[in-house]
C-alpha cells in the first residue's frame, strides 16, 4: 500500500485531493498538513512513500519542506503542486528535491501515472515541461558563440556597456545580439521579457559550453 501525506494551505482542496486518492488502487492518505511547518513535522513522523504539496504553503514554503525533508525522510518522494506554471518554478521545486512537478489543474490520470512512476523509482517530468524543456533546448543549439556570451553575461547582470567593453565591440552590437536571441528563442520583444527568460532558464544557460 503507497501511505501518502497531503500538505496544502486550502482545506476544501486537500479535501477534494483526498476524494480522488481514495479512487486509486493501493493507496491511502495517512496525514493531512494545513500549512509548511505541519507539513515537515507530519513529514518526519510518519515517513509516507509520498507527498504530494502545495509550494505556497502558509508558514515555510513548499520549497523549504522539501529542501528540508529529505534530509529527515530520504526515501519519501515529493509531487510538487502549484499554480503558476512556469519554467521557473519547475526548476526551483527540482533543485531543492522535488520528483515531480504538477499544476493544480492536472488530471486523475496525469496524477495516478506520476504517483505510478515515483513508486517504481522513475522520474516524471509531464507533458507541459518536457515539451517546454526539449523547445528550449534545441532553440540554444542555434546560438552564436557571441550570442551564448550576451545570455551569460546578463545572468551576472551586466549592462549593455559593461557586455561591449568586455566582448571588445559597440553597444549597438549587443543590441543587435539580444535582437538575435529574442527571433531564435522566441521571446517577446517586450521590455523585460528576454531578462525573465534568463532569468528562468538560468541553469541551462550556465551549462552552455563557452
Amino acid at each position: 500500500m503507497t501511505e501518502i501525506l497531503i500538505a496544502d494551505s486550502t482545506s476544501i482542496f486537500r479535501q477534494g485531493l483526498y476524494t480522488v486518492i481514495s479512487t486509486l488502487p493501493r493507496s491511502v492518505v495517512i496525514a493531512e498538513a494545513g500549512n509548511g511547518n505541519e507539513a515537515y513535522i507530519k513529514i518526519v513522523q510518519h515517513r509516507p512513500d509520498i507527498v504530494i504539496i502545495d509550494l505556497n504553503m502558509s508558514g515555510i514554503s513548499g520549497f523549504e519542506v522539501i529542501r528540508k525533508s529529505r534530509m529527515r525522510s530520504p526515501d519519501t518522494r515529493f509531487i510538487a503542486l502549484t499554480l503558476h506554471h512556469s519554467m521557473h518554478y519547475y526548476k526551483k521545486a527540482m533543485s531543492v528535491g522535488a520528483d515531480a512537478f504538477l499544476s493544480k489543474g492536472t488530471s486523475l490520470k496525469e496524477l495516478h501515472e506520476c504517483m505510478d512512476c515515483l513508486i517504481k523509482g522513475e522520474e516524471y517530468v509531464n507533458n507541459f515541461f518536457r515539451k517546454n524543456i526539449k523547445k528550449t533546448v534545441t532553440s540554444m543549439d542555434r546560438l552564436t558563440r557571441n550570442e551564448i556570451q550576451v545570455l551569460k553575461k546578463l545572468v551576472d547582470g551586466k549592462t549593455n556597456r559593461q557586455m561591449a567593453d568586455e566582448l571588445g565591440c559597440g553597444e549597438k552590437n549587443i543590441e543587435k545580439l539580444k535582437t538575435n536571441l529574442r527571433k531564435k528563442l522566441h521571446i517577446p520583444s517586450s521590455y523585460g521579457a528576454l531578462l525573465s527568460w534568463v532569468f528562468q532558464n538560468k541553469s541551462l544557460i550556465l551549462d552552455l559550453p563557452d
